[in-house]
């Protein structure tokens, strides 16, 4: 990588997004180099680009983990399932009392409770702890915030 890169990556720090035009106007390049640098960036694994999904603009307003306890031969059969469900984004097999751990963005408690009776229930699960998540203080789409000093 050398500087011609360096301000090609200054460009799309902000915005990913930025059109190649853009981004030959932002530094001087041609946008014929601006097109074949970002390719090889990209193509080098040096540029990586992500989509960050804010679930509660498309009416997903419920923010839940559910922590799951199943039948150790019927684990990887209701992970599997569960991985797949549109409503899962997140959906790991644990230790300790809860033996899966699905986390899920989903309409409203009525869908969750659906979700949880009709869903789980016929996949043999036999016990879900169902945890809302009432603030995320530090995810992809959200900035982190330090920890609240108490005054002294």
């Amino acid at each position: 990588m050398d500087c011609i890169d360096a301000s090609i990556l200054d460009c799309l720090a902000s915005d990913a997004r930025e059109s190649a035009a853009s981004v030959a106007a932002q530094t001087g390049l041609p946008e014929s180099t601006v097109r074949r640098r970002i390719g090889a960036l990209a193509r080098s694994g040096s540029l990586r680009t992500q989509v960050l999904f804010d679930p509660r603009r498309a009416g997903l307003a419920v923010d839940a983990n559910l922590w799951i306890q199943v039948e150790p031969s019927r684990l990887d059969h209701v992970g599997r399932t569960m991985a797949v469900h549109p409503a899962v984004h997140g959906c790991v097999a644990t230790t300790g009392q809860s033996n899966l751990q699905v986390a899920i963005w989903i309409r409203d408690l009525d869908e969750l409770y659906r979700l949880v009776t009709r869903e789980l229930g016929v996949l043999g699960v036999t016990a879900v702890d169902t945890v809302l998540v009432g603030r995320a203080v530090k995810r992809p789409e959200t900035p982190w915030l330090p920890p609240v000093r108490s005054p002294r």
